[in-house]
């Protein structure tokens, strides 16, 4: 009698502990909820998350993020190469916790990177709206992922990738990162600590914040697509507009210098004519990386439409402006496109108008000017020329807008 009365004592604690940690889990997972709703953008997420977990003895060391163009995990603490053997690679694809392997290199090196001589990390993952063979409408019936639940596809799937078989499982990996049902977007790496405390904040954050986890990374997708060019990479003219403004109003502010250069591809009509559209996009984002790696950090390069692109100069006079603009202008004409089939050489127009020398008060007047600049320039092409009083303001844009609008005064007229 007294056994079975201690089985019952034993099983009325172990379902009043159950109780108790599913109460204190609720309450936990409403209050960091509550703490999301005021943040926006994966890395502030990552931060709450972060410091909700050091309340359970994991200390968060770093957030290493999936980046699927240079095929590395990324941090401020360094890089992961996604293909390279580690632990934290494994984590990612495996989405499983996995501690730090000093036979691997790149462990080794993260271990000295943040002076801790044992390491874990923890996958993050976004929440599954479908499987693979759903998302990518993949017919391939002869993958095992084929008409089956969710699961890691880009593991069971062998080399199978949406209905062909690849040579090799670098050359899967490489695609199965840019599919959208890839799922893992990043690790974090904690202080090493008891393989069930890994497991136990893993669910915690996989059951309760992964569609929050997913919001936040839309909600960057959105922010990227809204300010930053598809085709070249680089801000786009809203980006550049509302820089310009900022910048305009600190340099007016604190009597600054501010230039801004307007450039424009030479008869580039005539090179799409000749070459195609997709080799000239080939060029676009050619051209976009030349400048891009020319200027300062403080400098900002942007597309402002069609072949014209945009560079801001913060702290820069007209004189040193135009100095740096020649020299982008050489870089260019001296460069060498290649591409597959030949290479190709372009050169560039380049306008030029500054705060305070040409008596700037608005945005506007900032980039009329510099197109005014750019309009002299592309009079003899492949040249630099700074804002002069002298120089009309009257491009052939606003040629064919005021003869349009005349056009249409007249046809009025005449109907009346």
């Amino acid at each position: 009698m007294t056994f079975f009365l201690l089985i019952i004592i034993a099983i009325c604690f172990i379902i009043y502990g159950a109780y108790v940690k599913t109460t204190r889990d609720l309450r936990d997972v409403k209050r960091i909820h509550e703490a999301l709703h005021s943040v926006s953008g994966l890395d502030n997420v990552i931060k709450v998350l972060s410091k909700e977990i050091s309340e359970t003895g994991i200390i968060t060391l770093a957030f290493f993020r999936k980046n699927r163009e240079t095929m590395q995990l990324e941090s401020e603490k360094g890089f992961i190469p996604i293909l390279q053997h580690g632990s934290a690679v494994k984590a990612l694809f495996t989405q499983k916790p996995q501690r730090a392997d000093h036979r691997y290199e790149a462990d080794k090196n993260l271990c000295a990177a943040f002076g801790e001589n044992s390491l874990a990390f923890i996958p993050l993952r976004l929440r599954r709206d479908g499987c693979c063979w759903q998302i990518n409408n993949c017919q391939d019936k002869q993958c095992r992922c084929h008409s089956s639940g969710p699961g890691p596809c880009w593991i069971r799937s062998e080399r199978h990738f949406r209905g062909e078989i690849l040579g090799t499982y670098k050359e899967k990996t490489s695609r199965c990162l840019n599919c959208a049902a890839f799922l893992p977007f990043g690790v974090l790496a904690v202080k090493d600590t008891s393989t069930w405390a890994l497991s136990r904040v893993h669910a915690f954050i996989d059951d309760n914040f992964s569609a929050a986890l997913k919001n936040a990374v839309n909600f960057e997708r959105a922010l990227h697509s809204a300010t930053i060019d598809h085709l070249t990479g680089v801000p786009n003219k809203r980006s550049l507009i509302t820089s310009l403004r900022s910048l305009l109003k600190l340099s007016t502010r604190h009597n600054q210098p501010l230039s801004f250069c307007m450039l424009d591809i030479d008869f580039f009509k005539r090179f799409n004519d000749t070459y195609g559209h997709q080799t000239g996009d080939f060029v676009l984002r050619g051209l976009a990386q030349q400048l891009s790696g020319a200027v300062r950090e403080s400098d900002m390069v942007a597309r402002y439409g069609g072949e014209e692109f945009s560079i801001i100069l913060p702290g820069t006079d007209k004189q040193t402006a135009v100095s740096v603009a020649e020299k982008l202008r050489k870089r260019v004409e001296e460069h060498v496109f290649k591409n597959e089939k030949q290479d190709l050489k372009i050169t560039i127009s380049m306008g030029i108008s500054s705060l305070p020398e040409d008596g700037i008060d608005s945005v506007a007047a900032l980039i009329e000017k510099a197109d005014a600049a750019l309009y002299h320039s592309k009079k003899t092409r492949n040249k630099v020329a700074a804002y002069e009083s002298k120089m009309s303001s009257t491009t052939p844009k606003k040629e064919r807008k005021q003869k349009a609008a005349g056009n249409k005064a007249s046809v009025v007229i005449g109907s009346n």
